[in-house]
């Protein structure tokens, strides 16, 4: 019997079953049928477990008290002394943490939601101190050595010092080294150097496994991961995965035969890029997921209603897959997916996993949902559009269930708006923010920083636009404007007042680049904290997380607010 293992690799949210598994399972079963052995492990999962663990044992007291013996630099030395104040107390710190993340009534105790969050991120900083400066969090990674090229990577994967997840997956290979076949899902670039650590490990011992890599980080690589990682990456598929195995299920090629696979797989990187997308549907199936494992009092399952973007004119996006055209799952099967999902699972929430959704399309899906009683919760992305101004939508969405939206506003500023190609009117703003705000449904936006000759009066108007709605709006992010490869600005930097770009790796998603800024502009950490100040925020209750779905789905835009500032200075 064939065995196939397909993993989902740290560091990313480590609350819920990956969608891409739910996936890829129907898939493959419908592909393989009995002929093999599958296995869906979720290492992101494992890995957050296992630095719990390293923390409840007292394994990280015991080193930081060992390393405080030994010569060493002085910036460190000043970090290990921090944590060794307090890591006297983190083992029984971390028990009350995971007794309140999965309990119910503990978990929306705001203050002891707090404390287990950042007890967590405790037990996270003070086993990256073994990696200095690296800092791998619950859910995010900066690492030591920033992986923008192929020579980094390697440096990489054969230094302890460098990656913190060579020992973690030392000790895991076990497990994978009898597999015929191995796919790796690489959806963010954070999850680049723990998936080629694996794959390595595994090539090692089992040279005969076949090591496949998908997903939009990996398919945005596909050329410099096969030709740079070769000797233990055999292919990358682009694309959706469910698309791949129905094209070698089309021409009665076998998974299991590697070359004929390996010949397959070429042709059909090769062929048009539509044939590597199709529509969601609704062949989900979650039972491979220990649902009980994951750090949530109650399990929210991810929902690929859409994929893609429809709108597509954001000069700066690069997101997901980028070739990728606009798809839907027809609204009876979001019904039909979510009615099986919560009588199999007992799933009341659902996080809508999507680039983003159209409103027409959402307005179907909410019909649908009333119509059918179901009493759950959900949350997804969506685009600041005019339909959002009439008040019975809105309505409607939040008796669909809808309890909080993310915006992608950018910023307030309509000329900035135009220069990113949005699309979107800032004069319905105000009214869209009221709309929501009254129905009950959170709102977060997104904003962002040094968008290239955004003038300081710019930024300053989305500053006192934010002020002017900080009780409608329940939380705003940022982050700095990034040149993206695959982004429109890309093909025409001087169009948008960039001078110079410069690529900084093979393995670099964006650029460095150059371009002439308002000498007024405020800094990057001057807008975050102005942001702080406005939508104070706690742990993971940021508006677009599984945290935050249960908290929205619980309390009023205004009450949690009200909660949020009462435990905070």
């Amino acid at each position: 019997m064939v065995k196939f293992f397909f993993i989902y690799p740290p560091s990313a949210d480590p609350t819920t079953p990956p969608l891409a598994f739910a996936r890829i399972k129907g898939a493959v079963s419908s592909h393989l049928g009995s002929k093999g052995r599958f296995e869906f492990i979720d290492e992101n999962q494992k890995f957050t477990r296992y630095v719990v663990d390293l923390g409840l044992s007292g394994k990280i007291r015991e080193w930081i008290r060992n390393a405080l013996e030994t010569s060493l630099p002085n910036e460190l030395r000043i970090e290990l002394e921090r944590a060794s104040a307090w890591s006297e107390h983190l083992a029984e710190g971390l028990l009350k943490a995971m007794g309140t993340l999965k309990t119910e009534h503990l978990f929306l105790d705001i203050s002891r939601y707090r404390f287990a969050y950042e007890t967590i991120e405790k037990a996270f900083h003070a086993f990256s101190l073994a990696y200095y400066p690296a800092m791998v969090g619950y859910a995010t990674a900066r690492l030591a050595l920033d992986i923008r090229s192929s020579a980094q990577a390697r440096e990489a994967l054969s230094s302890a010092r460098l990656n913190p997840y060579l020992h973690y997956f030392e000790a895991r290979v076990p497990d994978y080294e009898k597999a015929d076949v191995l796919g790796i899902s690489v959806v963010y670039s954070s999850q680049l150097l723990p998936s080629l650590t694996l794959a390595k490990l595994v090539k090692q011992r089992n040279k005969g496994a076949l090591v496949i890599m998908g997903g939009p980080c990996a398919s945005s690589l596909r050329s410099e991961l096969e030709d740079g990682f070769g000797e233990f990456v055999d292919l990358v598929i682009p694309g959706d995965a469910e698309a791949f195995f129905q094209y070698l299920c089309d021409r009665g090629i076998e998974l299991d035969e590697k070359a004929k696979s390996l010949d397959a797989a070429q042709t059909y990187a090769q062929g048009p890029p539509q044939q590597w997308f199709k529509e969601p549907d609704s062949r989900l199936d979650y039972s491979w997921a220990a649902i009980e494992s994951y750090l949530l009092p109650e399990p929210i399952i991810c929902l690929d209603i859409t994929r893609g973007c429809y709108y597509g004119k954001c000069v700066f996006c690069a997101y997901g897959h980028r070739e990728g055209y606009y798809r839907r799952m027809r609204p009876d099967q979001v019904v039909s997916v979510i009615k099986d999902i919560e009588e199999k699972i007992g799933c009341s929430k659902f996080f809508f996993s999507v680039d983003v959704v159209d409103p027409g399309f959402l307005e179907e899906v909410s019909a649908g949902l009333i119509s059918a009683g179901l009493k759950i919760a959900y949350c997804l992305d969506a685009r600041l559009e005019k339909r959002f101004a009439q008040r019975d939508f809105v309505e409607m969405l939040f008796r669909s269930g809808c309890r909080a939206i993310s915006f992608g506003m950018e910023s307030a500023s309509q000329g900035t708006l135009d220069a990113m190609g949005k699309g979107t009117d800032s004069s319905y703003f105000p009214v869209i923010l009221k709309n929501l705000f009254d129905a009950g449904i959170h709102v977060q936006v997104h904003l962002i920083h040094g968008f290239p000759e955004e003038p300081a009066s710019a930024l300053k108007k989305t500053i006192h636009f934010l002020h002017s709605f900080k009780e409608e709006i329940t939380n705003a992010g940022a982050s700095r404007f990034a040149l993206l490869k695959g982004s429109i600005i890309e093909k025409n930097p001087k169009k948008y007042g960039i001078s110079k770009m410069v690529k900084v790796g093979d393995l670099s998603l964006d650029y460095e680049y150059y371009c002439d800024m308002d000498t007024e502009y405020p800094s990057f950490e001057t807008f975050k904290k102005t942001l702080f100040n406005m939508f104070p925020a706690v742990g993971r209750l940021t508006g677009s997380t599984t945290d935050y779905l249960i908290y929205a789905a619980r309390y009023k835009p205004s009450e949690l607010k009200k909660r949020i500032r009462r435990i905070l200075p």
